[in-house]
């Protein structure tokens, strides 16, 4: 069984993305005033799905150290930058006096990122998964009006596209370890 370098950096990837499309999951019902529990079975979800990308890619081997060393400076540095973007750029958006912009623009950093990562960690999936998250927010802005509602619809937009991302991989990864076992 072959793994690419990708494959073996994207296997790590479900955890983070499982837990940030829980996040904006999370984020998206409370906005819509949905009862506790519900605000929290996307953690449920996104336990389970951590669970079957750990024991889909068992076999996956580990990176090699200077990989590792590779791999943490790309996601550092671009994970610094998101950071920075999304702080500096909500600033301005409340100083202008324009908040009801801030879950857009999260969602348009946030995509944005994916695409540095995709080159960097040798991910091509995470074009598209940049490309899902811009285009969550694109649409919730040009179809709801803003507040809660768009807001909500951004959420969940984004919570969906890091799912499906998780989904993908964690699949990829069961059917290479499947064709390997016969």
């Amino acid at each position: 069984m072959h793994w690419t370098k990708g494959e073996i950096v994207m296997r790590n990837g479900v955890i983070v993305l499982s837990v940030f499309a829980a996040i904006w999951a999370f984020m998206g019902l409370h906005i819509a005033g949905q009862p506790l529990w519900a605000q929290f079975a996307p953690l449920v979800a996104s336990f389970m799905l951590i669970l079957l990308a750990v024991t889909a890619g068992r076999n996956v081997p580990a990176p090699s150290p200077e990989e590792r060393k590779r791999v943490g400076r790309t996601v550092m540095i671009w994970s610094a930058i998101e950071g920075v973007a999304i702080f500096g750029g909500i600033n301005v958006l409340v100083n202008m006096g324009h908040a009801e912009w801030e879950v857009a623009f999260i969602a348009l950093i946030v995509g944005l990122h994916f695409f540095p990562l995709a080159i960097g960690l040798r991910a091509p999936l995470y074009w598209l998964t940049g490309l899902g998250l811009i285009g969550a927010a694109a649409a919730g802005v040009a179809l709801m009006p803003f507040g809660p509602a768009q807001d909500t619809a951004i959420s969940l937009g984004c919570a969906a596209v890091l799912y499906v991302t998780a989904v993908i991989v964690t699949a990829r990864m069961r059917q290479k370890e499947i064709a390997a076992n016969g």
